[in-house]
């Protein structure tokens, strides 16, 4: 048996072991990819590593088998390819923001043909760099980084306590509490997050914007956010979010998607010295519920 190497260039320096396996060997599964890291299987420099290691230009990263990275697909008459190329909001020198269409992976995983990378590579004709992530079933604005260098400045400007991100969200139930911060500590319970008496801290600002008839509009802005923030802390307040089977299945007609109703809607930063604040309007489906649940007075 043979063995493939890979040599890091440029453009994946300070990639994440993991994933760049992941994005090189699909249709492998994510626990094998895992498994062969932990045993030693694959290494870099010829020695044992991690999966979250940080790539480092001229690594070599060896796989216990032969392989030939296969080029590119080429995605570019998907429809779901012109949806997102429609749905760019900002093309920066470092960087593209967009509004990420519900359903479609931030990064790759199990069971996830191709991710917003993908897509993007096909549009642009060069690979991205994830700079954070949005659950699949969520919208809104997300940023990729055009190198490596740039993903992690701009990582370090979203972790920093003035970057702003603003969801909006309809939850089950009438929300009395108006512009209210709640801080809990979070940790994996199983497949979901739940809240604990230690773990991860949070804090989680929440506003009404309406409210009628059993369902609330909700403005949700989060700082560090971390996984499944904003679902755990409405579902532990007995508000989960419309249609998040996760963690609370609520239901109305008006909703059809298979997708909870979360939009990203903005995303303040800064980057090299200038403030950046994107906006992403909410998508035809989400508008239409809106509308049905809590119509204007006009």
């Amino acid at each position: 048996m043979g063995i493939t190497v890979y040599k890091i260039k440029p453009e994946n320096e300070g990639q994440r072991l993991d994933n760049f396996l992941l994005a090189r060997l699909k249709g492998t599964p994510k626990s094998h990819i895992y498994g062969m890291i932990r045993r030693g299987s694959i290494r870099v420099n010829r020695k044992r590593t991690k999966p979250k290691y940080t790539l480092q230009l001229d690594d070599q990263v060896s796989l216990p088998f032969n392989h030939q990275e296969s080029a590119a697909p080429d995605l570019s008459s998907l429809n779901v390819t012109k949806q997102i190329k429609d749905s760019i909001l900002i093309d920066h020198s470092d960087f593209v923001a967009l509004n990420k269409p519900s359903g479609v992976a931030s990064q790759p995983g199990t069971n996830i043909d191709y991710a917003l990378g993908d897509y993007l590579h096909s549009i642009f004709g060069e690979r991205f760099h994830p700079v954070h992530r949005l659950d699949r079933g969520t919208s809104g604005v997300i940023l990729f980084a055009k190198h490596a260098s740039g993903a992690r400045q701009l990582q370090a400007a979203l972790n920093a306590s003035s970057c702003e991100k603003v969801y909006q969200t309809v939850v089950g139930g009438t929300w009395t509490q108006n512009n209210r911060i709640f801080e809990f500590y979070i940790d994996k319970q199983g497949k979901k997050m739940a809240v604990c008496n230690d773990g991860v801290a949070t804090r989680t600002a929440i506003d009404c914007l309406s409210r009628k008839e059993g369902f609330s509009f909700l403005k949700v802005q989060i700082w560090q956010g971390k996984m499944h923030q904003i679902r755990v802390t409405l579902s532990h307040l007995g508000h989960p979010i419309l249609a998040d089977s996760l963690y609370g299945d609520v239901n109305t007609s008006h909703w059809q998607s298979r997708w909870p109703f979360l939009h990203a809607g903005k995303l303040g930063f800064e980057y090299k010295g200038k403030k950046f604040e994107v906006s992403a309007p909410m998508n035809k489906e989400q508008l239409e519920c809106l509308n049905h649940l809590f119509p204007s007075k006009d």
